[in-house]
């Protein structure tokens, strides 16, 4: 028996042959080809109840999703019934058999999703402080069960991750594709490279409305029962100002084989590592901008395959590998290729893509290098003049301090005493259950004449906002062949390998 349209099909996940790829939305009708915006409220008044959903619509996860079209465009195509092929004659939804057990299936990830060890953190909390004032579905509203979101944020004057773009789709194909109206002057930084968006896809000739009416739409098109899906979905739940606590984060879904909760897979990493037992799952140039109806199409169809494997889930998933590229980033603004090929001798350095950071308010650029060859990739690596990476800790005036920005300024300031530090990161050491936390630890990226400096005074510091005594240490072995910090004439940058 397949399941209702609504749950997704169980064709959609292919056990023996890959389904046939139907169009992802339908020819427009004349009402589609208006360029006439409707009303929010026109779009809840079109929008069909949920067991007509669950009766009328395609199989999950077996169209390509079409490329994002105006809001206008979108909405109409909605409103009109989002498909122009006759009409056939509505069935009972079955609440038995594998529709039952989809559904379980899905309420199963909602329950995986809240039991992450990252959940309360990202969402919970977040709710209960920044997003006390934030909207939430109505009531009233009559959505759909299930449907994948994903937006994309720029960097604007008041905000620094501000919404630029919102995608809903269904597993049907897109539902919703809307942009954020903002002044070109307001953005400091568009993030191309990353987002897609550009500056004339926040403009009214482009179909582009206030955030207010974006957030409105989105919302009109959401129940408090609909299961949301996406990666990573609390930053695009942040940028609209939504609170919905009934999601499925892939992010959360899909563990990393032999690592901690706190190493994810990338949203394209999984799709990649997936093609194999997804086939509808659609290529992608590693080159190309994020595309959020792309993005929210890929999380839905990951969460469908994961909720008809009910009651068995993925195994845990190796990361991803890149054995012939480099990755770089922190380069700082103005460097060029030239200046990185010279470094790399054999590799070819490919765009660098600048872009204003959110935590330090700087340009930083990144860009990757790729090899003939992993050897090749390895002698590079290995031949990089670095930064010293040093070990300080365990800080124990400091076990019940949270302002973990404030602890590594203090740190850089007291190691730039010494010479050039390239940065610190501060973190504390996991501990099993039951025990008690223990204090912060750090790594410094010093210049090698700066690490001999500090180890020359001693292997136990202190400073003003620390008396006690900590150790330091120079850090040797695996850790640093796979992740370094590389001096520029005009500061540094960090090479990585994966």
């Amino acid at each position: 028996a397949e399941p209702a349209g609504a749950l997704g099909a169980s064709a959609a996940v292919p056990q023996a042959s890959p389904p046939t790829a139907q169009p992802a939305v339908a020819p427009a009708s004349a009402a589609a080809s208006s360029t006439a915006r409707p009303s929010t409220a026109s779009v809840a008044a079109a929008r069909p109840t949920v067991s007509a959903v669950r009766a009328a619509a395609p199989a999950a996860g077996s169209a390509a999703v079409a490329a994002p079209a105006a809001v206008a465009t979108t909405i109409a195509v909605k409103a009109a019934g989002g498909d122009s092929s006759p009409s056939r004659p509505a069935k009972r939804p079955r609440t038995e058999g594998n529709d039952t057990k989809l559904m379980a299936g899905w309420q199963a990830l909602l329950e995986r999703t809240r039991k992450h060890a990252h959940y309360a953190m990202e969402y919970t909390r977040r709710f209960e402080t920044e997003g006390k004032t934030w909207k939430k579905p109505s009531p009233s509203t009559r959505g759909k069960l299930v449907l994948g979101l994903d937006c994309e944020m720029v960097y604007a004057k008041d905000d620094s991750f501000a919404l630029a773009r919102a995608s809903l789709v269904s597993f049907s194909g897109p539902v919703y594709n809307g942009f954020v109206l903002r002044d070109k002057e307001t953005v400091l930084d568009f993030r191309t490279s990353v987002s897609g968006v550009e500056a004339h896809h926040l403009v009214v000739e482009n179909g582009a409305v206030s955030f207010q009416e974006v957030q409105a739409q989105v919302l009109a098109l959401l129940s408090p029962e609909t299961i949301l899906v996406g990666h990573a979905l609390q930053n695009d739940l942040k940028a609209l100002k939504i609170c919905h606590t009934k999601v499925v984060d892939t992010a959360l879904l899909f563990k990393v084989q032999g690592k901690t909760d706190w190493q994810k897979h990338k949203l394209r990493s999984l799709v990649s590592i997936m093609r194999t037992k997804i086939p509808t799952l659609q290529n992608f140039s590693p080159d190309m901008p994020h595309d959020s109806t792309q993005d929210a199409s890929w999380a839905l169809q990951l969460a469908l395959y994961e909720a008809s494997k009910f009651p068995q889930a993925t195994a845990p998933l190796k990361l991803q590998t890149f054995p012939k590229k480099i990755f770089i980033t922190e380069l700082p603004k103005g460097t060029t290729k030239t200046e990185v090929a010279a470094l790399f001798r054999g590799g070819t350095v490919g765009d660098i893509a600048f872009q204003l950071q959110e935590d330090v308010g700087k340009w930083y650029g990144r860009a990757t290098v790729s090899f003939q060859s992993q050897g090749e990739r390895d002698a590079a690596i290995a031949a990089l003049a670095r930064f010293a990476c040093v070990h300080a800790g365990p800080f124990r005036d400091w076990g019940a301090r949270r302002d973990v920005a404030k602890m590594q300024a203090e740190l850089e300031h007291y190691f730039s005493r010494f010479g050039r530090v390239a940065g610190c990161r501060v973190f504390r050491l996991r501990t099993t259950p039951g025990q008690p936390a223990y204090p912060p630890v750090a790594q410094v990226n010093c210049h090698p004449a700066t690490a001999r400096a500090v180890m020359d005074a001693g292997d136990h510091h202190n400073m003003a906002t620390h008396r006690s005594f900590f150790k330091v240490k120079i850090v040797e072995g695996e850790a640093t062949k796979t992740r370094c910090t590389v001096p520029l004439s005009s500061g540094h940058f960090v090479a990585k390998v994966q």
